[in-house]
């Protein structure tokens, strides 16, 4: 069991798959994988660990373990595999989730070959995944790329971490460089994806909103010219006021 951020509490378990009533070797993910690590090896990471032994009492007598150097390989995690979203009605998390899938290794006993020894896999709750709407590398797999309603030409979206599963709550957008924020006085200098979401659904549905306001404005410090003309024309009002 352990303790989320918030206080509450979440429950992991570890399962082992060999009492279930379907073999697990006999499903397609599980053959997919292993048909592709049986035979081909290439491209796990190498890892090396130097031990040494304390061989006296007073453990002052230090000596190599016997298998000095310990060198083993590791799938890496572009190595593993994440399945499509589905619903565990059979398992231990009734639930939405995603599996995640990565094959583990042992050595034949000849020199420093590996062998395919089987798979461990990861299941994740949807609503304990972000959702990532800001722009990215035009060959990143996220079918949510791209959709934050982020004004580009004012404005550059910014992840917002550990929202979970929801669309428009993980990003905001800030104003970028030489834009400023236009509403003084407000404690937040960025618009977040939520606010921007309810605006545009309230002016689709022809309702009062700001929608083509949540834009930030050219920053006056960045432009001498307009930045004087500014000065000059408060100087004139403040001269008149008094």
């Amino acid at each position: 069991m352990a303790t989320m951020g918030d206080g509450q509490k979440d429950n992991y378990f570890t399962v082992d798959r060999a009492g279930d009533a379907t073999r697990y070797t006999d499903l397609e993910w599980f053959k997919d994988i292993k048909r592709r690590w049986s035979y081909n090896t290439e491209g796990l990471v190498k890892y090396t660990l130097n031990p040494w032994i304390r061989s006296d009492d007073a453990g002052k007598n230090i000596r190599k373990h016997e298998e000095y150097p310990l060198v083993w390989y590791s799938a890496g995690y572009e190595s593993g595999l994440w399945s499509d979203p589905y619903f565990d009605c059979l398992g231990y998390v009734k639930d939405w989730i995603l599996s995640y899938r990565v094959p583990f290794f042992g050595n034949t006993g000849y020199g420093s070959a590996v062998e395919f020894r089987g798979i461990v896999t990861v299941d994740v709750k949807l609503d304990l995944l972000d959702i990532e709407q800001c722009p990215s590398d035009f060959y990143t797999s996220n079918a949510f790329m791209g959709t934050a309603r982020c004004d580009y030409e004012t404005t550059y979206c910014q992840r917002i971490e550990n929202q979970g599963f929801q669309l428009h709550q993980g990003y905001r957008c800030d104003c970028k460089q030489g834009y400023e924020y236009p509403w003084k006085g407000a404690n937040e200098y960025f618009y977040t994806g939520d606010l921007i979401e309810d605006s545009r659904q309230r002016y689709l549905r022809n309702d009062t909103n700001r929608f083509n306001r949540l834009v930030c404005r050219m920053s006056t410090a960045t432009h001498p010219k307009l930045a004087v003309i500014t000065l000059f024309i408060s100087l004139i009002f403040s001269y008149f006021m008094h």
